[in-house]
């Protein structure tokens, strides 16, 4: 019950971003900060990971990562791995 994404105390989003260059990456973040949101860019495993620090309308977003050829996933229910990657802000 407490792991629900609706109980937890911080309503982050994670976008991941696989397979993607560090200037992809930073484009796609480019996009997210036009519609007002705070976020965060760390490099991952397999690509980056672009942490938002609250909720916006992402439709528009997808579909630009999606027609640039972008692999996107978001991750409304990663709080664990994002406390991880914010823990050194």
């Amino acid at each position: 019950m407490a792991m629900k994404p609706e109980n937890a105390a911080t309503k982050y989003w994670l976008f991941d971003l696989d397979e993607m260059t560090a200037m992809q990456a930073k484009e796609f973040q480019s996009w997210v900060r036009r519609c007002g949101v705070t976020t965060v860019l760390r490099p991952t495993k397999s690509g980056y990971a672009l942490v938002t620090y609250s909720r916006f309308d992402y439709r528009d977003v997808l579909d630009r990562a999606k027609k640039a050829g972008y692999k996107v996933e978001l991750k409304k229910d990663a709080q664990l791995f994002v406390k991880g990657l914010t823990k050194f802000l």
